[in-house]
């Protein structure tokens, strides 16, 4: 099985979240709760991103977002967030 194409750079920081919330072990409904968005936007997120990277599933995404520092751009973008709104 080959990896996919190192696409991350069209990935949004909303669909990052989601990705890692999923790593936390959160499901779509936990995920639409605590970010204020309905199940079905968290579908459409979650089948953004899956189409995107071009991964299989939840655990091939969210191994190959850790591989990719996806993670990382997530820290980055609310240190950004965080500096502008100060």
């Amino acid at each position: 099985m080959s990896e996919p194409e190192l696409i991350t750079a069209d990935v949004t920081p909303r669909e990052i979240e989601i990705v890692k919330m999923l790593a936390e072990g959160y499901n779509s409904r936990q995920i639409s709760f605590h970010l204020f968005i309905s199940e079905h936007t968290v579908h459409t997120h979650r089948r953004n991103i899956v189409k995107k990277l071009g991964v299989k599933n939840v655990a091939h995404l969210v191994h190959y977002s850790w591989q990719n520092g996806l993670f990382n751009r997530l820290n980055e973008a609310t240190m950004e967030l965080r500096t502008q709104s100060s």
